[in-house]
């Protein structure tokens, strides 16, 4: 059975951080660097042209073979390219809701202890499963850390970008109801360099109660 893979795009514009819609997506074979077959479904009746294009989200997903060393990807729009090395493929079931994604910005330096987003409600039940983080300025001496707020009080999670890392993925499974406030706080900054210039991308889906 073949695996998938899934994420999204981002890409620097002057000292923003946004996602890379329309992004072209090549993967290759991480032992060899030779370009990987992939499919758009887990059967592998169906072939995805390789490269590909990003979502208008940045969004993108495709399916492979596990394979020793994992692959490469690289992610290139205009002069913006991002490389992943070492990238394994994961088994999942077919999932038959739509993700949506919240972003967050802090425009300059990260604050220790502050909260950079507040007053949120989404329009109903999510669970949020997944968050990314990118910085244009890497945090150096320690990872930066947020959490997130649930009417004002942490949850006590650890998502992270690790110091020295311009962008890191965290899975999470957290539900949030839409009488609930939802609201980011950072709990930790590089001790050299706090990190600058970070955006925060937290995917969701909705989960209507039973």
């Amino acid at each position: 059975m073949l695996g998938i893979y899934e994420s999204v795009a981002f890409i620097q514009s002057g000292s923003s951080v946004n996602v890379a819609n329309g992004a072209s997506v090549e993967v290759r074979k991480q032992s060899d660097n030779s370009i990987a077959t992939i499919f758009s479904d887990r059967a592998g009746a169906s072939p995805l042209a390789n490269p590909f294009l990003t979502g208008t989200l940045g969004e993108f997903e495709f399916y492979a073979a596990g394979i020793n060393q994992g692959y490469k990807i690289t992610i290139t729009k205009g002069s913006s390219v991002q490389v992943k090395n070492n990238q394994q493929v994961g088994l999942m079931q077919d999932m038959d809701f739509v993700y949506q994604y919240l972003k967050v910005d802090i425009g300059g330096e990260a604050i220790d202890e502050e909260t950079i987003f507040s007053g949120f409600f989404f329009p109903e039940r999510v669970t949020i499963d997944g968050v990314g983080i990118f910085a244009r300025e890497a945090p150096v001496g320690a990872a930066f850390l947020i959490d997130f707020l649930r009417d004002t009080i942490e949850e006590g999670l650890t998502i992270t970008l690790a110091a020295g890392a311009q962008d890191q993925s965290t899975a999470v499974n957290v539900d949030f109801t839409a009488a609930e406030e939802f609201g980011v706080k950072v709990k930790q900054v590089g001790s050299t360099t706090p990190g600058a210039e970070i955006g925060i991308l937290i995917r969701y889906k909705n989960n209507p109660a039973s």
